[in-house]
């Protein structure tokens, strides 16, 4: 019975840590892209070109989401500081 439970336990406590770090992973990648997608529409907003604008145009529906993202990241993170 005791072996049951520190097994159950352990299992437990390891798939808690894989999964903080998985979402840990997923979250800097997220921010990471969100980055590149905000440069690239940056920088086809500038340029001349229409293809450029229209690239601009399509970026902008992915940068939503990932500020979405961003912030639920940044929220966890300061409930985390916080005691």
């Amino acid at each position: 019975m005791i072996s049951t439970v520190t097994t159950t336990t352990t299992t437990t406590t390891t798939t808690t840590t894989a999964s903080i770090a998985m979402v840990a992973a997923l979250g800097a990648a997220a921010i990471l892209l969100l980055i590149v997608f905000l440069v690239t529409k940056e920088l086809a907003t500038a340029s001349d070109g229409p293809r450029l604008k229209t690239l601009s145009r399509y970026v902008g529906v992915g940068i939503v989401p990932l500020i979405m993202v961003f912030g639920m990241t940044l929220f966890a993170k300061i409930m985390e500081v916080l005691p």
